[in-house]
């Protein structure tokens, strides 16, 4: 039987719209100045909502798997490498050869595609078309270091390792944001690990329940602050806004998987935004190339840059994800007969 976490898939299609939001309203010269700031300042919200989820799911995972007898971390990242590897490396490819051949379709160097094949440009100022792939970087080394710490910590050890995390990041991009004009040590991991580890603790210490009212008014005062920091109040907003926006959207997730009544549960399982949440990796990794504000090639106007990431995230999503999940379900099986792997899978699978 396939078991998911109720609307999770919902919160994972509401952030990659804000994305995708976010980066249209790049090209929109028309904008009044404030609408455009606003609209500016949801891409950053969805990639942390992308975030705070991976770290609760990730940790959820582990954590089941050590009361199942204890973490295999050879097991962990296979699982981890056919989910990710198969689908951002096709993209990748694309993205070299239309760099190679000349075709203007793409805002890269060389020194960006080296970057994004080794996950280390978050630590490289990337042109517009890979620019995206901080976040992706950002996630693996996540994976490279929060498994093996609770694989050799203890729990309690483990919520100390994330509390510091989210006490020291605030203090590191602050003081990366008075002592250089550089914006990309914003994108370095030591300056959003804390939106990771807020999702990390959520798993391992549940939030009090909040009622609806208070969480809409969490909702407000997010989507306020993330505004500010586009417009003034930006050292604030790196030091202790972005902070409460983390938790915030804790709060959010802790309140979405546990009400399953009411209008607000019904939206996010709908199965529209259900869909987009089990594409958005694909969205995600193909939303940047056609959403170029400086691109003046007919794929990066409106609609027809929409219509182009609708058309390539499906193919990217139905010939590459999903084979590459049947594939590791196969081989997973065939590890471990004696597992019933594919409920396993099903939790896995973000």
């Amino acid at each position: 039987m396939r078991s998911r976490i109720p609307s999770l898939d919902g919160l994972r299609g509401i952030a990659i719209l804000l994305v995708v939001i976010c980066h249209l309203s790049f090209g929109i010269t028309a904008l009044p100045n404030h609408l455009n700031a606003f609209l500016s300042s949801l891409g950053g919200l969805g990639v942390r909502i992308f975030f705070v989820l991976s770290g609760f799911l990730i940790t959820t995972i582990l954590i089941k798997e050590q009361q199942r007898g204890g973490i295999r971390l050879g097991r962990f990242y296979l699982k981890r490498t056919l989910r990710i590897f198969p689908a951002y490396y096709f993209m990748i490819f694309c993205v070299a050869v239309l760099w190679a051949i000349g075709s203007g379709l793409v805002e890269s160097t060389k020194s960006d595609l080296i970057h994004a094949l080794t996950y280390t440009i978050n630590y490289h100022a990337s042109g517009w078309t890979l620019g995206h792939a901080w976040s992706l970087s950002v996630e693996e080394q996540f994976y490279l270091l929060w498994p093996a710490c609770l694989l050799f910590l203890n729990r309690r050890t483990a919520v100390k390792v994330a509390i510091l995390v989210v006490i020291l990041c605030p203090l590191v991009r602050y003081v990366y944001w008075v002592s250089t004009a550089d914006v990309w040590t914003l994108y370095r991991f030591e300056s959003v690990a804390d939106s990771l580890a807020v999702g990390c603790l959520l798993a391992l210490r549940p939030l009090r329940r909040f009622p609806g009212i208070a969480v809409a008014i969490i909702v407000g005062s997010i989507l306020c602050l993330n505004y500010l920091s586009m417009t003034r109040f930006v050292g604030f907003y790196l030091l202790l806004g972005i902070t409460f926006c983390n938790f915030g959207i804790a709060v959010c997730i802790q309140w979405a998987t546990t009400n399953q009544a009411g209008r607000v549960s019904e939206l996010l399982n709908s199965r529209a935004l259900s869909y987009l949440g089990v594409i958005s990796y694909s969205v995600y990794l193909w939303q940047q190339v056609f959403l170029n504000p400086a691109g003046g090639k007919l794929s990066f106007k409106f609609p027809i840059n929409l219509l182009l990431i609708a058309a390539v995230s499906l193919f990217s999503f139905y010939t590459i994800e999903q084979p590459a999940l049947r594939f590791r379900q196969r081989l997973l099986k065939r590890r471990a007969p004696l597992i019933d792997q594919r409920s396993v899978i099903t939790k896995v699978a973000p």
